[in-house]
């Protein structure tokens, strides 16, 4: 729960709804470092399991990273 009670409100509110759009559109609206950071320690404490082909899905880079955060994610990907 530890976990969970230092999430940002709303993702606390769209995680308790099981609304998966609305927690989606929160973490893409963060930085990449902050989604990062979040998503990583939902996935660290069980509180969230992405499905099958969809790992990391939530932290993929959008249109707006940069070269460097897209190698960055892609070195993370293969250490996995």
């Amino acid at each position: 729960m530890e976990v969970f009670d230092s999430l940002p409100k709303e993702m606390q509110d769209a995680f308790e709804s099981g609304d998966v759009d609305k927690l989606r559109e929160f973490v893409n609206g963060l930085s990449m470092d902050e989604a990062r950071h979040h998503m990583r320690r939902m996935v660290d404490a069980g509180l969230w399991v992405p499905k099958p082909g969809e790992e990391g899905s939530a932290l993929q880079p959008g249109p707006d990273a940069t070269e460097e955060e897209e190698e960055e994610e892609e070195e993370e990907d293969k250490d996995a």
